[in-house]
């Protein structure tokens, strides 16, 4: 039984990963995970430009309870928000890694550069997961 602790006494969250990827499929009745195209690049024809099918995974450390998180998106060095995924994480037992999927319906990326994603639980910075953003030539894959 886990007893009830002030705020102040929770630890800080651990991360052990924090993905990009295409999409993240949950296997009904084992709860499992599968990362679909785990990526750290995108190549699009112009800008500004709206990528479909992106995911992030976060696995990591967390006390029982009920925790907020945000994840901001952003070019990286930069202030500005571009958008963001706010919600609440319910951790039953903090002796067993908590997990976080979320699979957006599309991402804006206005210019070629640097981007990344931002992960905040309780108010407390966690980790960051970046991808680079190029024109695609034309004899270049996508991706």
């Amino acid at each position: 039984m886990v007893q009830a602790r002030d705020a102040s006494t929770f630890a800080r969250p651990v991360s052990s990963a924090f993905l990009i990827c295409d999409q993240v499929i949950t296997e009904t009745g084992t709860n499992k995970k599968t990362l679909v195209g785990v990526f750290s690049a995108m190549w699009v024809p112009s800008f500004p430009a709206t990528h479909h099918k992106v995911a992030l995974y976060y696995r990591g450390a967390l006390e029982a309870g009920e925790h907020e998180f945000r994840i901001d998106y952003g070019a990286r060095g930069s202030a500005v928000v571009l958008s963001k995924v706010e919600g609440v994480l319910h951790v039953q037992d903090g002796e067993l890694p908590t997990e976080l999927a979320a699979n957006l319906p599309f991402l804006r990326v206005p210019s070629a550069g640097e981007y990344e994603f931002r992960l905040w639980i309780d108010g407390a910075y966690v980790q960051r997961a970046g991808f680079r953003v190029g024109l695609l030539e034309s004899d270049q894959g996508g991706g």
